[in-house]
C-alpha cells in the first residue's frame, strides 16, 4: 500500500492521504461533528482505496514480470498480514486487559477485533487476484481487438461482482470482506488496473487539468449533494442486491462517487504542484498518504480507547484537530516502533 513520491506519482500519494482522512470523517460521526450529509460525503473512502490499489498493482506488477503467482500473493500480503497480526493482538489486549489464544485465533479468522479491520481480508483477496487480472491485461494489445477485449472483461467482472455479492457470504466478514473478491469492489480494481495500463492520469498541461477539475469538482458535488437520493433512484431499483449492499460493496452510485473523486484530486494536486506556495502543504499530504496502512488499522483503537474515554474538549473545532492529530500521529508512532523492533528482531535472528 506504500509508493515512493516523486513528481509523476506523488498526487497518488496525495490521493491516499484524502481516502484515509474520508476514513476518519466517517468513523467519527456523533464525536467530531453531528450532521449525516457530511458522513456522506465521506463514503467514497474505501473505493477509492481499491481503485489505487488497483493502480499500484500494475505497476508494481510491471517491475515483478516473471514472479510467479504464488511469490505475487506472498509479496503483496506478507507486510497487511503481519501488521494485522500486530494489530489484532493488541485490540484484544487493550479490549479484555489479557491475552486468550481461542478469543485471538476466532478474532483473527473473523477480522473483527474492530469494524475496519474486514479491510484485511478484502485487500488479501485482491491480491490473489491481482496477478491473473494483470496477465490479462497485460496480453492484451493496445489496439480495438485489445481494447474490446478489455470491454468484455469489464463486463464480466461486473456480473461477477453482482453475482458474488447477492450470493456470497465469507464467515458473515462485514463488506467487501465478506464477498468473494470483494464483490463490487473488483470492478474498482479492474478499473485502477485499466487506468494505470493505459496511463489516463497522466500529466498534462494546466490548461486541460483546470478543465478536469472544474468538471469534476461539480460533478463530485452533485453527487455528494444527493448521495441518498441517488442511491434510492438508481442502486435501489437497478442492482438485484439488499439495501444494505449498496454502500460496502459499492454499488453504482458510490462506484462513480469513488471514480469522480479521484479523478477530481489527480487534476488538482497536479495543478497545485506547479505553485510553489503549496508544496509544503502537498508534501505534508503525501507523507501521511504513506502510511495510510498504521493509520486504517489503529486509528478505531486510539479513539475508542484512548481519545473518548479520556480526553474531553469542549470546542469542537480544537476537539477535532485534537483528535484527528492524535489518530493519525500515533498511527505512525506505532508503525515506526513495529518497524524498528521488527528489524531488531530479524537482525538477532540473522546473526
Amino acid at each position: 500500500m506504500s509508493i515512493v513520491a516523486n513528481k509523476k506519482i506523488k498526487w497518488i500519494d496525495v490521493a491516499k492521504f484524502f481516502a484515509i482522512f474520508g476514513v476518519l470523517v466517517d468513523h467519527t460521526v456523533n464525536i467530531l461533528y453531528f450532521n449525516l450529509k457530511t458522513q456522506y460525503k465521506s463514503f467514497y473512502a474505501v473505493s477509492l482505496f481499491i481503485i489505487i490499489s488497483g493502480m499500484l498493482s500494475y505497476i508494481s506488477n510491471l517491475k515483478h514480470k516473471n514472479e510467479k503467482w504464488g511469490e505475487n500473493i506472498l509479496r503483496n500480503v506478507s507486510k497487511i498480514l503481519l501488521s494485522y497480526s500486530i494489530a489484532t493482538l493488541f485490540y484484544l489486549i487493550f479490549s479484555f486487559g489479557y491475552l486468550d489464544m481461542y478469543t485471538y485465533i476466532q478474532t483473527y479468522i473473523h477480522f473483527n477485533a474492530s469494524g475496519p479491520l474486514y479491510f484485511v481480508l478484502l485487500y488479501i483477496q485482491m491480491m490473489i487476484f491481482n496477478k491473473i487480472l494483470y496477465d490479462f491485461l497485460y496480453k492484451f494489445p493496445k489496439n480495438k481487438k485489445g481494447y474490446l477485449m478489455e470491454i468484455y472483461m469489464f463486463f464480466i467482472i461486473v456480473i461477477f461482482s453482482f453475482i458474488t455479492v447477492r450470493f456470497t457470504n465469507i464467515f458473515n466478514i462485514y463488506g467487501g470482506g465478506g464477498k468473494i473478491l470483494g464483490g463490487t469492489f473488483l470492478i474498482l480494481y479492474y478499473l485502477g488496473m485499466l487506468i494505470s495500463k493505459h496511463k489516463w492520469l497522466k500529466k498534462r498541461n494546466v490548461k486541460k487539468l483546470l478543465w478536469v477539475s472544474l468538471f469534476f469538482i461539480v460533478l463530485w458535488l452533485i453527487i455528494s449533494n444527493n448521495m441518498i437520493s441517488s442511491i434510492k433512484k438508481i442502486d435501489l431499483k437497478l442492482i438485484p442486491v439488499p439495501a444494505n449492499l449498496v454502500l460496502n460493496p459499492p454499488g453504482i452510485t458510490l462506484i462513480l462517487y469513488s471514480i469522480v473523486t479521484l479523478i477530481m484530486i489527480y487534476g488538482i494536486i497536479n495543478i497545485l504542484e506547479n505553485i510553489k506556495i503549496f508544496n509544503k502543504i502537498i508534501n505534508f499530504m503525501a507523507f501521511i498518504g504513506k502510511h495510510t496502512l498504521y493509520i486504517f488499522l489503529y486509528h478505531r483503537l486510539i479513539l475508542d480507547k484512548l481519545l473518548t474515554p479520556y480526553i474531553y474538549i469542549n470546542n469542537i473545532w480544537i476537539k477535532r484537530i485534537v483528535y484527528l492529530s492524535l489518530m493519525i500521529g500515533i498511527s505512525i508512532i506505532i508503525e515506526y516502533l513495529i518497524n524498528y523492533f521488527i528489524r531488531k528482531f530479524k537482525k538477532i535472528v540473522s546473526n
